[in-house]
């Protein structure tokens, strides 16, 4: 695996379960795994009374930004935010 991030800085929202990496393995991609990890997150944060789940995509990982909104999540901001010279957008899902 390589390093792709060392440091980030983000404010998150008190409400905010912030998903901070999700990864699948190439052979149990499209199996849905990903989808079941998101739920998985989903109940955390309402049990907890969190608001919305949150989480950073970069803008080329094309199959994640698909996986994210058919699960629900929109993007906050169309002109995206930059992390050590990539470009990402923040994505939200509000829970209630």
């Amino acid at each position: 695996m390589d390093l792709i991030d060392s440091l980030s800085t983000l404010e998150i929202g008190e409400g905010d379960l912030y998903i901070s990496s999700l990864a699948v393995s190439p052979r149990s991609r499209g199996t849905g795994v990903g989808f079941r990890l998101l739920e998985e997150a989903r109940k955390i944060a309402e049990g907890s009374g969190l608001e919305r789940l949150t989480l950073d995509v970069a803008q080329g990982n094309k199959p994640a930004l698909n996986l994210y909104r058919k699960f629900g999540f929109r993007i906050k901001d169309e002109s995206g935010i930059k992390i050590l010279n990539r470009m990402f957008y923040r994505m939200e899902l509000p829970l209630i």
